[in-house]
């Protein structure tokens, strides 16, 4: 249901941007995009009042393709504004350092989400190749599937 629901979004926006340049001097853009994440393991250590003795872990999530889609508006002169979303599914992987305990791998996802003020190089309108300068804000959001949050939580299983 819910990539059912995403596609028809992606699907309805695709058709907007040319009804809304054509309302006004500013520039609005839509486009999807997609990479590949790499991401870097972690060594941390739970320790009191959560645990006694203290217990070092390992956080690694898999290098794993991601995509999503960006929103350029208000592009006018030399400056222009971009939001954009981008989503994951991956797996995460806690191992403790300590113990001869096998890795507990959980199902997931990272989203992200972005604002990112632009400066053109050259006027948005005037030119058919447009360098940019960007900066901007984002969050990104981890999360566990409903079949990982429930093994995490069986003592008998994952027992996090």
């Amino acid at each position: 249901m819910r990539k059912n629901s995403i596609l028809l979004l992606l699907i309805c926006l695709s058709c907007i941007p040319g009804k809304l340049s054509a309302q006004d001097k500013f520039g609005f853009e839509i486009g999807g995009f997609g990479g590949v994440a790499f991401w870097k393991a972690r060594n941390f250590t739970i320790g009191p009042p959560q645990a006694e003795p203290p217990i070092s872990l390992q956080l690694k999530y898999d290098d794993k393709v991601f995509g999503g889609v960006r929103f350029n508006l208000l592009s006018r002169g030399h400056w222009g504004g971009e939001f954009s979303y981008g989503y994951q599914k991956n797996k995460v992987t806690l191992t403790r350092q300590d113990a001869a305990l096998e890795p507990v791998s959980l199902d997931g996802s990272v989203q992200q989400f972005f604002y990112n003020t632009i400066f053109y190089i050259f006027r948005y309108d005037r030119s058919p190749v447009m360098p940019f300068v960007t900066g901007g804000i984002g969050l990104e959001a981890y999360g566990l599937s409903d079949k990982a949050r429930a093994f995490a939580r069986d003592p008998e299983q994952g027992g996090i």
